[in-house]
């Protein structure tokens, strides 16, 4: 990097990076970055007396992503003993390809670019910064479903799989941070809060662009939770729309009229799913986008204050505009057969004329627990992050004898998680990325049931010598 009189600075560099994940001719590929700066404020023509910094910022950088699963040499194919046969008396092993290999398989480019100014305020006392980001994938690795016909063994919930570099996904959006510190006087405070934006979508999906199918809940879903899509969100949830439950047989057949046409005609008590095509009754054609996954904005509170030795410090972080896919709906209200439910299913449909948005009880797989906006919710936050209160004893006091051993004695409380404000009813509303066999993330926002993010209290002292 190289920086001019305080004023102007630069700086680039290039990187080449090999992985044996890919064939030798895509092993290797350069990766470039660069960043440039301003500080306004040290021009000797600047003279705003309210600002006493202002300096704007641009930055690219590239960097590549190898990540192919479990299957390490993906670009290769193998043979396995995977189908044995029975002759006779004896057993012979049948051989069969371990997997589909793709030979033009190559890096991942993630291109990131940052524009953006910081500006402070009564020398630094306010601070206010604000980007744009703009964060671009291309040549997606993404594991592309295979038909049964290739004959190569997959697993239950896949079938085969080949990874292939398949669409592009663009992700920008603004950052805004906004500071206030006040270190004068004996007590002292900042105060600190940041919003980020975000809109992603994916632009391309190789040359069919056709959506592709991605992360599968099997049992109890036999169809695909999510996708992606050219001009959709990336992950969006993909489904049938629930309207309530029909409550009689005349409604079915007002809404309905080719529902004997049917494989299994819906009945009274069941979801009424909404008619999207048209054509007079229910199926996987009639599905839509349900959700997204993606949230429209992030942000976060830091607050810490200091007085006569004590000390205190709370953190607050939120998202907004997200929806999460709840399976525990399923396990609660699935209705399907004879396990334990939730109390919710108490009014479920159970006679003609009931009005109710719990369908009735039919037993074995059916389209009630069919993929659907049933189970979407907005799993929006606001958590308490973060609390913690100190003390830190005097050196009069930890150092009445003079010598000095110690010079720092604090004792201290910490609490974590302790409150959440959400709408969502599952177990928590901060979602790990789901990930499929092979290691790939498949999905954002599908909750398992997953062990919720627990409530911590725990205190200390902090002795420095």
């Amino acid at each position: 990097g190289y920086e001019f009189d305080n004023r102007y600075s630069v700086s680039g560099s290039g990187r080449r990076d090999t992985s044996s994940r890919f064939s030798p001719e895509n092993a290797s590929l350069w990766f470039f970055s660069g960043a440039l700066g301003w500080n306004v404020s040290n021009e000797k023509w600047f003279n705003v007396k309210a600002i006493n910094s202002l300096k704007f910022r641009a930055s690219y950088g590239e960097t590549g992503n190898n990540r192919t699963g479990n299957t390490v040499n993906a670009f290769l194919p193998t043979l396995g003993l995977n189908l044995p046969a029975s002759l006779g008396d004896e057993t012979s092993p049948g051989i069969s390809p371990n997997n589909a290999a793709n030979s033009d398989l190559r890096w991942e480019t993630q291109i990131k670019q940052n524009y953006g100014l910081n500006i402070g305020f009564l020398y630094d006392q306010i601070q206010f910064g604000v980007d744009y980001y703009k964060n671009r994938s291309e040549d997606l690795l993404i594991p592309v479903e295979l038909p049964s016909s290739a004959g190569i063994p997959g697993n239950a919930q896949t079938g085969s799989t080949v990874i292939r570099n398949v669409g592009v996904v663009e992700v920008d959006g603004f950052d805004f941070t906004l500071g206030y510190n006040d270190y004068e006087g004996k007590f002292k405070w900042n105060f600190w809060a940041n919003l980020t934006t975000n809109r992603s979508i994916v632009e391309s999906l190789g040359i069919s662009g056709e959506p592709i199918e991605r992360a599968r809940l099997n049992p109890p879903f036999a169809s695909a939770l999510n996708r992606l899509a050219v001009n959709e969100a990336p992950f969006h949830f993909f489904g049938l729309v629930a309207d309530g439950v029909y409550s009689t047989q005349e409604q079915v057949d007002a809404e309905l009229p080719n529902n004997g046409d049917a494989a299994v005609p819906v009945q009274p008590g069941d979801v009424r799913f909404l008619d999207l095509n048209g054509d007079g009754l229910i199926n996987l054609d009639d599905r839509a986008v349900i959700g997204d996954p993606n949230p429209d904005f992030t942000y976060a509170i830091n607050l810490r204050a200091e007085y006569n030795g004590w000390d205190f410090d709370v953190l607050f972080n939120g998202v907004q505009g997200v929806d999460a896919f709840n399976s525990n709906i399923f396990y609660l209200e699935g209705l399907d057969n004879g396990l334990n439910y939730g109390t919710r299913v108490l009014r479920r449909w159970q006679n003609p004329g009931d009005i109710t948005d719990i369908p009735r009880f039919r037993f074995g797989s059916n389209i009630n627990n069919e993929i659907s906006s049933r189970y979407i919710e907005d799993a929006s936050y606001l958590r308490l992050r973060n609390v913690t209160v100190g003390y830190t004893f005097p050196n009069t006091l930890i150092n009445k004898s003079g010598i000095g051993i110690i010079k720092k004695l604090r004792f201290y409380v910490q609490g974590q998680n302790l409150l959440t404000f959400t709408n969502y009813t599952g177990l928590d509303p901060e979602i790990a990325p789901f990930y499929n066999a092979q290691g790939l993330v498949d999905g954002l926002g599908i909750d398992r049931s997953a062990q919720p993010r627990p409530i911590t209290v725990l205190s200390g002292v902090q002795i420095e010598f």
